[in-house]
């Protein structure tokens, strides 16, 4: 929450800062290839190492298996820049418009930095160290708000975010490099990384092909609209925090719970997801309503627009909450994670290139939920049929259909509203013009 929080914060002081939407879109646009080169593959390793990391119970080999995973998350990182770099050229054509893209050269120096430090955070996680953890959230927060933010605001010019970036990876990397010389033994296991990665190339593949469904939105937009364009959706284009961060934080803390004990684990996932969704479905309906005026208020009547594409991220809270892929995750059942996000994907692609034509900015995100929506019903069919484990065992129904229930009305509510809004907006212009 804290690191999304700190990115949230910058992405205000910059909307607010004097800096064009195009130089913003160039920004973004750095980030959005950021992380399609990365966030699968960080993703799907360090998930896989939390039951790994649990099951085994020889504390010298737990502390060489984190100082094995920090090598191989460094050596992808370097070779994932070196593909970058050699493949400059296609991939500036394809995310841009004009196939223009300044500081790619020095945000390839932040990709390969930013990538080994994600295992700190894991390693916090653990070692059950949650004060530290927490310190290291607001650590994260205030490099960026300090580094990344405010540097462009003095300056108004976006290239200073962007070398801040550089420098906030630096600090975060040197950090990492500390936080493994107190907690792991620097010994290179390779029997470990290879027989966990039969484990883990599954769930990579599984997050590369449904997770990239936000950057192929991206994408699409780039090359549908200009930079102003793309700033506008992906300004929207962003779950409720607390949903996404809260529901993927409980699904990795309790995966080596159902590694370790399947029947406790299922219990714990309904306990705690009921008591997620007592609060961040209410949260998500307030969100709903006032997200025309929060857009407006916070970055400015420009991004009046970004309100109808938040609108419908907000919406998958409903299945955002489901936790199915846990309890598979944890049995290590990885393969059909992966079968599932193929037809994800799939559906995501085709709806996006059909409703794009159609509505826009809405139309892609009308495509996400439906995708997203229809991958948590695959994975919920197969737990109950071919695990024998049923909806109502890691779920409270009852609770999840209210809440589902009251976030679609708002939801109408809420796209009124934005109606409405845009209205008022049209009418003051011309008055004005009068």
């Amino acid at each position: 929450m804290l690191r999304f929080g700190g990115l949230f914060v910058t992405g205000i002081i910059l909307a607010r800062s004097g800096i064009t939407n195009a130089q913003i879109g160039i920004y973004e646009t750095l980030l959005l290839i950021s992380g399609i080169a990365s966030f699968f593959w960080v993703s799907g390793y360090l998930n896989t190492l939390l039951p790994a990391y649990q099951k085994q119970q020889s504390e010298p080999k737990k502390k060489a298996y984190l100082f094995t995973s920090f090598l191989f998350l460094l050596a992808c990182s370097i070779l994932i820049s070196g593909g970058l770099l050699l493949f400059k050229g296609s991939i500036t054509q394809l995310s841009t418009s004009n196939g223009q893209l300044p500081y790619y050269l020095v945000f390839l120096l932040y990709i390969l930095l930013n990538n080994p430090t994600y295992l700190t955070e894991h390693i916090f996680l653990l070692k059950e160290k949650s004060k530290a953890l927490i310190g290291y959230g607001v650590f994260i927060f205030l490099l960026y708000v300090c580094l990344v933010a405010l540097p462009a605001l003095a300056t108004q010019k976006i290239e200073y975010a962007v070398y801040g970036l550089v420098a906030v990876a630096a600090l975060k990397f040197l950090f990492t490099i500390g936080v493994l010389v107190k907690n792991a033994s620097f010994k290179f296991e390779f029997g470990f990384l290879k027989k966990h990665l039969t484990i883990a190339i599954p769930l990579i593949l599984t997050f590369a092909i449904s997770g990239s469904a936000e950057y192929i939105d991206g994408f699409i937009i780039a090359n549908k609209f200009d930079k102003a364009g793309l700033t506008l959706f992906r300004y929207g284009a962003r779950e409720l925090p607390f949903v996404l961060l809260l529901a993927n934080a409980l699904s990795t803390a309790l995966i080596p719970k159902i590694a370790n004990n399947l029947q406790a684990g299922i219990a714990d996932i309904k306990k705690r997801s009921s008591n997620l969704i007592k609060w961040l479905m209410p949260v998500s309906c307030v969100m709903l309503i006032v997200s025309p005026y929060a857009f407006t208020m916070i970055f400015g009547n420009d991004f009046l627009e970004s309100a109808y594409v938040f609108n419908f991220y907000v919406l998958l809270v409903i299945s955002r909450l489901i936790f199915p892929q846990t309890i598979l995750i944890g049995l290590e059942k990885t393969r059909i994670n992966l079968i599932s996000a193929c037809i994800e994907i799939v559906i995501n692609i085709g709806l996006s290139l059909w409703l794009v034509n159609i509505w826009g900015y809405v139309g892609v995100a009308f495509a996400t939920v439906i995708a997203y929506s229809f991958d948590k019903l695959f994975l919920i069919t197969y737990v109950k049929f071919k695990l024998n484990i049923g909806l109502n065992k890691y779920l409270n129904i009852k609770h999840w259909a209210i809440g589902s229930i009251a976030v679609v009305v708002c939801f109408f509510i809420g796209i009124y509203l934005i109606v409405v809004e845009g209205m008022g907006q049209l009418f003051d212009n011309i008055f004005s013009k009068l």
